[in-house]
């Protein structure tokens, strides 16, 4: 299953919108997460997420989940809300996710 173009192309948008980065034209360039830390960093108003972004991309999406995690209203279960393993093999829809999130984060806040 693939994400479907004007989904993503909305997507992209909201992220381009925040200046965290240069344009981002495909949600594959999210891949690495230096971009969602950067949005976390925007969402909390601290750069706390500078040093990660010198780690290993492991190491960074595990920084994306664990801010995804512990900011969730409704907490039902232990694991990430997504998935670490099709992040890293390249899953758009796992990415759309992550920013989806991020999205619903950055409003709630």
């Amino acid at each position: 299953m693939t994400l479907h173009t004007t989904r993503g192309s909305a997507l992209l948008s909201w992220v381009n919108s925040l200046h965290v980065a240069d344009p981002v034209e495909a949600v594959l360039q999210l891949q690495d997460c230096s971009i969602f830390i950067k949005i976390i960093d925007r969402i909390h108003g601290t750069e706390e997420g500078q040093q990660i972004l010198k780690q290993p991309v492991s190491e960074r999406l595990d920084f994306v989940c664990s801010f995804l995690q512990k900011n969730r209203k409704h907490p039902s279960s232990p694991e990430c809300l997504v998935s670490a393993q099709k992040v890293l093999e390249g899953s758009e829809l796992e990415l759309a996710k992550m920013t989806m999130l991020l999205l619903y984060h950055s409003t709630m806040s």
